[in-house]
């Protein structure tokens, strides 16, 4: 269990570091703002409005004597990266709380393997972290079903479109899509969210079992402010009797709209979520026709997700 629940947690931390290397070199700034927390085992991230960075250190960390801690430390590393542009040494060290040797023999292992390189002092993810993620996002569904759709909606729409599915402590997602025009912030595929903030989060928070998500609430209610989980939990309410999630920060200048996928068979698979013009940003009046529309779509989906 425990060297699952790491490469778990590494295609995670390999979609986001892929995904920031496509967005920086080809589509500007990475969208990934506002993230509060890191664990070192998850890559977690929490937003929080108006708060600084800071680390949380192996508190919510596996405690198995299988756990691979080195493995651990380098994905968290890559994580890191994936959040900036170029990092020293010394600021690696302070972001991931990892004594700085330690750090300087990742860097250089990573640098050796082509997935990181230097200028100066500076590190920086290479090209080649695209390559770990490649396998995941062509996956048959996701190309052939997921992917389609999601351009589907765009264009349909005008609007940026996102399907997420629950990754640990994160909303994960794997396909998406946007208009060529007019310009404007968007989702993209390997995108880390919040699950507590995130119209696309407190959806797959609603959409989980009474017990189960209770657990996780549990799990991370010492790494998070008691006012994030208080309004996270009531909120997972108001999802749970409107049956769509609103929320103000999934894509930065947009709030944005979720609703549930289910596989064929019933069974949970993520959200569907679509970012919203600002007039629709009140919980009580998001545009029903994009709630129909994306209600729809995500039924069209469920019928052929195995």
């Amino acid at each position: 269990m425990g060297s699952r629940a790491v490469w778990t947690a590494a295609l995670g931390v390999f979609s986001a570091a892929a995904a920031t290397f496509l967005k920086r070199n080809n589509l500007g700034e990475n969208l990934s703002s506002q993230r509060l927390y890191v664990d070192q085992a998850f890559g977690m991230t929490i937003s929080c409005l108006g708060c600084q960075n800071r680390i949380v250190s192996g508190a919510l960390r596996p405690k198995r004597g299988d756990y691979v801690e080195a493995l651990a430390r380098g994905l968290a590393i890559l994580h890191a990266l994936s959040d900036r542009h170029r990092v020293s040494l010394s600021e690696m060290a302070r972001l991931v709380d990892i004594p700085k040797p330690s750090v300087r023999r990742i860097l250089i292992t990573l640098s050796d393997l082509g997935y990181v390189s230097s200028t100066g002092r500076q590190f920086e993810l290479t090209p080649k972290v695209v390559t770990l993620a490649a396998a995941y996002l062509s996956s048959t569904p996701i190309v052939e079903l997921l992917q389609p759709s999601c351009e589907r909606i765009s264009k349909l729409t005008g609007m940026s479109t996102a399907i997420a599915i629950l990754d640990g402590t994160n909303a994960l997602t794997v396909a998406a899509a946007h208009p060529s025009w007019p310009p404007m912030a968007e989702f993209t595929s390997g995108q880390r969210l919040s699950l507590f903030e995130t119209a696309l989060g407190l959806m797959l928070l609603a959409m989980l079992p009474d017990t189960e998500r209770d657990a996780l609430f549990r799990r991370v209610s010492k790494a998070v402010p008691d006012s994030v989980g208080r309004i996270a939990q009531q909120a997972v309410s108001h999802v749970l009797r409107q049956g769509f999630a609103v929320s103000g920060i999934d894509v930065p200048g947009f709030p944005a709209l979720a609703v549930p996928l289910h596989r064929r068979d019933g069974r949970a698979f993520g959200a569907y979520g679509i970012a919203l013009p600002s007039r629709g940003a009140s919980r009580e009046d998001a545009p029903q026709e994009l709630v129909h529309a994306l209600t729809l779509e995500a039924a069209t989906v469920q019928s052929r997700l195995i």
